[in-house]
């Protein structure tokens, strides 16, 4: 598949082509792999499943969280071009790679993927819920609300274990794994930019429920990579809640970091 089109369909051993419009978001300009999360033989969409995107060797270049409908949206870096593979996982289903497929800038692959359930006992579904992510058993995650906005699937979030797993160097590349997220490099210090609704904008940031005044510049957070224990960023005003600045008015997004 090496001489494939800009914009593509997957068809590997457990991808088929996704018809339709299914996803309205628009790509951006880096590789934008976006198509439904679905269990074999129901169809049935999969829910706060970990879509990863991996070099041939397997190392995580970026992943994201299915919302409710399945739907996901992962962006790579724009200037990254080889060959890459693709692995879903979600509680209580075999976790399954699959690829390989080439990127280069600018393309998008637009999918479906379907994973088989994994019968578990329920001592094995408690165990799989702490390792996938200990927001099951983290007090503070629940009591701020993060678990129970993850669940209602509005804005993008990473749990503690998805974090652990994609190991970031520092805030940078953290944000750049969620989809939706840019960062403007420039003359020793970055700037965080949303692009929400086909624009670029400056989001309010919260660190904690304390809002930070900033001009979108990561040294202005004041946290360091190794304390983000949880973020949550939400692409537009309309979409972020209410206590964090959500409006019906239109704005920019809203980025929310916890810490350990």
């Amino acid at each position: 598949m090496m001489g494939a089109p800009r914009h593509r369909s997957g068809t590997f051993a457990c991808f088929v082509v996704l018809l339709g419009a299914a996803l309205s978001l628009e790509p951006a300009s880096a590789q934008t792999l976006r198509g439904r999360l679905l269990e074999s033989g129901t169809d049935q969409p999969i829910a706060y499943g970990t879509i990863t995107l991996l070099t041939e060797g397997g190392d995580t270049v970026a992943f994201t969280t299915t919302r409710k409908s399945g739907l996901f949206l992962l962006s790579g870096r724009a200037d990254t071009v080889g060959i890459y593979q693709v692995s879903a996982a979600a509680l209580g289903y075999e976790e399954t790679t699959d690829g390989l497929f080439r990127f280069r800038p600018r393309d998008t692959l637009t999918v479906e993927f379907h994973i088989a359930p994994a019968p578990l006992a329920l001592d094995s579904v408690i165990v799989e819920a702490r390792s996938r992510g200990a927001v099951v058993e983290d007090g503070e995650l629940i009591r701020n609300g993060f678990l129970d906005r993850m669940r209602q699937g509005f804005g993008e979030h990473l749990t503690p274990a998805q974090i652990e797993r994609l190991s970031p160097v520092d805030m940078e590349q953290l944000l750049l794994s969620v989809p939706g997220v840019e960062v403007q490099y420039g003359f020793g210090n970055s700037r965080i930019l949303l692009r929400g609704r086909g624009r670029r904008c400056v989001p309010s940031v919260y660190v904690n429920e304390m809002r930070i005044q900033t001009t979108g510049r990561t040294y202005e957070l004041g946290v360091n990579v190794g304390d983000v224990k949880a973020l949550e960023v939400y692409q537009s005003a309309a979409e972020a809640p209410t206590r964090y600045g959500g409006s019906l008015m239109a704005g920019c997004g809203v980025v929310i970091i916890w810490t350990k």
